[in-house]
């Protein structure tokens, strides 16, 4: 590559390569599973779901599937691996973990991911290859599915020989060495279940070449891409990093327990070495938070999760790994039978990875400082397959909580791939759910029976799409979201009423969510009237709506008449909300009540959001902002972000500062 200007021509660019994905006609392996026990007698309300066949399935299932192959004798110059499986799955080559990944959308848009296996593969050896991968039904962040795995690796030689191996009717299959588990959530969540791990029906060494598979089964071959239900296989631009972090401490209790503190919370894998394992004896363990007495508390701070593990011992030296992840701080090993030390005790502690390390950020004030390390802290660990809301119980993707994540995300790690791959998702959700513009609240998710919008995540995500825009110049993705953006513009739009407002937005159900939530949890709306009919906070996110889809329009050359509806949606809702929500003295109420009575309320949030999206005329802008210093922190973790920009905005750092390092206050 060369580059002229007027100055005459640049030096040419040295060579460089790139690599593409894998399309639908490349695929020359099977999408193949195990065959599962005989049906279960279930119902959407029990531990079990209906498969595409129509078949009932156990839940939770875990799948060892390996395959042998003999490799020409060239060196190997490249090699790829080109992985998916409904849900998650691990891969290993010749003994070593390749990469671990997850469905993270529906199966009519299977996830794949490539991984660089070319250090991990022998010529003229025999090589083994084996996939573990697991299904646990549909649930929060778990799109409904069918057990499933593919797989496809692709050998270059030196001398140009190339190989193929795909998963196929050749390949063996075992059952995984898991008793059966319960659901974590104790309230009926859909989420994880528990992992009781049998360490003697752990098949030792079916990862590496040489094991015997003669008592294995040959896999039910369901068929080469595309296959129902997995009619579509799209590559995957992020994927998952793991970090080994040592226990700091392990304490022995009175009653012989052993408590491991990792210093900190984490989303990780827990692992234990034990080095006398006595065969058949069964070690309980559980993770948490906080503690009780000295023991790992089980009801304090863990949203209702039973995050218990267990582990029957095969006998000697063996190692304790489950298969998904917790959130977590501390580890308790009840009655391991020997005495284990730090470095027994690992958590492979797990996130997105990053293009970059993380961003560093320094001040005169360290309750900032600590403020800010805290945010990118968070942000990291909840970077998961998606933004989730906790890596405990909330394994699920909410839209609101990843756009408050991925603008640290994006500013802290550089990130885009992440984000990217969210927005496209939730636009997704639009076309499969919404035909009226709304979006999930979550998604994907296979919660039974329905599916749940927010409105006013709704209305955030045309501000998701430009802060995204904004950061990266990515227009192609601009592109692709701009008619979702449009339609959530329509949505908002039929909803305004005579008033002029935007009134009982469409959606959220009944309850907290209807017409929109405001903040969460409850508490942190502050008294907000949550009687209103014309939400302010609503009405205010609608007019970013507006604007931003203008914005979007312009950037990306729309035809006029496009821009020129939403300004004049935006201004004339303007107009509706300074004429009908402020009191005499310029401060924002709450809202309209369902009669066309003004709210008795001023929240913070009504004019911190009104600054933040330009609501406030010039002339007017003293009073909301006088009256949003004056509460303190009166708005919750989801919307605290619109606070610090009304400060910011209003020319008030002190007072910004002040919300963020101030330990007399909420913040």
């Amino acid at each position: 590559m060369q580059t002229w200007s007027t100055g005459g021509a640049a030096p040419p660019a040295p060579p460089a390569t790139f690599e593409t994905g894998l399309a639908t006609k490349d695929w020359t392996a099977d999408w193949i599973r195990r065959a599962t026990p005989d049906p279960v007698d279930a119902s959407p309300s029990t531990s079990a779901t209906e498969s595409n066949t129509g078949v009932w399935l156990a839940q939770d299932e875990y799948t060892y599937a390996r395959k042998e192959v003999s490799l020409a004798s060239s060196p190997i110059v490249r090699a790829r691996a080109f992985v998916s499986a409904d849900q998650q799955y691990e891969l290993y080559v010749n003994g070593s973990l390749a990469g671990k990944g997850e469905a993270i959308e529906y199966p009519d848009s299977q996830a794949y991911e490539t991984l660089d296996v070319t250090n991990l593969l022998r010529p003229g050896q025999d090589n083994a290859i084996g996939i573990l991968y697991n299904w646990q039904g549909p649930g929060k962040g778990r799109p409904e599915g069918t057990p499933g795995v593919i797989a496809q690796v692709e050998v270059l030689h030196r001398d140009g020989t190339r190989e193929v191996i795909g998963t196929d009717g050749t390949w063996k299959v075992l059952a995984g060495a898991w008793l059966p588990g319960t659901q974590r959530n104790q309230q009926g969540d859909p989420v994880d279940y528990t992992e009781n791990v049998n360490g003697p029906a752990e098949p030792i060494g079916w990862d590496r070449p040489g094991y015997d598979d003669l008592s294995w089964t040959a896999p039910i071959v369901i068929g080469r891409p595309p296959v129902a239900p997995w009619t579509n296989l799209v590559s995957s631009r992020t994927r998952m990093t793991y970090t080994p972090v040592p226990a700091v401490s392990v304490t022995r209790l009175a009653d012989g327990a052993l408590v491991a503190d990792f210093g900190q919370v984490i989303a990780a894998v827990p692992t234990v070495i034990f080095h006398a394992g006595q065969a058949g004896r069964r070690i309980t363990m559980h993770a948490g938070y906080v503690l009780d007495g000295g023991a790992v508390s089980t009801t304090r701070a863990t949203q209702g999760t039973d995050m218990s593990y267990s582990y029957v011992e095969r006998g000697g030296t063996e190692t304790f790994r489950p298969f998904d992840y917790l959130g977590f701080r501390y580890l308790q090993i009840d009655d391991p039978g020997e005495s284990l030390g730090p470095s027994d005790v690992v958590a492979l502690a797990r996130h997105t990875a990053f293009p970059q390390a993380a961003a560093t950020f320094s001040s005169t004030n360290p309750t900032v400082d600590a403020v800010y390390a805290l945010a990118a802290h968070s942000a990291l660990y909840t970077s998961q397959e998606e933004f989730i809301d906790t890596p405990t119980r909330e394994k699920g993707p909410f839209l609101r909580d990843g756009f408050n994540e991925s603008q640290t995300v994006m500013d802290a790690f550089a990130d885009q791939n992440l984000t990217r791959q969210d927005l496209l998702q939730l636009a997704r959700s639009q076309a499969r759910y919404w035909p009226d513009g709304r979006l999930n609240a979550i998604y994907p998710s296979g919660e039974y029976p329905y599916v749940r919008d927010i409105p006013d995540f709704t209305e955030i995500y045309p501000e998701w799409v430009w802060q995204y825009w904004l950061h990266t110049d990515d227009r192609a993705l601009l592109a692709a979201v701009y008619p979702a953006v449009a339609r959530v513009a329509d949505y908002v739009a039929r909803s305004i009423s005579s008033t002029g407002l935007v009134t009982d937005l469409a959606g959220g159900g009944s309850g907290d969510y209807a017409g929109g939530l405001v903040d969460w949890p409850p508490s942190g709306r502050y008294g907000y009237d949550m009687g209103t009919a014309a939400r302010t906070t609503v009405n205010e996110l609608a007019v970013d709506v507006f604007d931003r889809t203008a914005n979007m329009a312009v950037a990306l050359g729309r035809p006029t008449g496009e821009v020129k509806v939403q300004q004049r949606r935006a201004a004339t809702l303007t107009t509706a909300i300074n004429n009908r929500l402020r009191r005499a003295d310029g401060v924002y109420i709450d809202g309209l009540e369902p009669n066309g009575t003004p709210s008795a309320h001023a929240s913070q949030h009504a004019n911190a959001y009104a600054i933040a999206y330009g609501i406030v005329p010039p002339a007017s802008a003293a009073a909301p902002a006088a009256y949003v210093a004056g509460l303190g922190m009166a708005m919750g973790p989801q919307t605290a972000q619109e606070l610090l920009a009304a400060l910011r905005l209003s020319g008030r750092p002190a007072d910004l500062v002040r919300r963020v390092s101030d330990p007399s206050t909420d913040g």
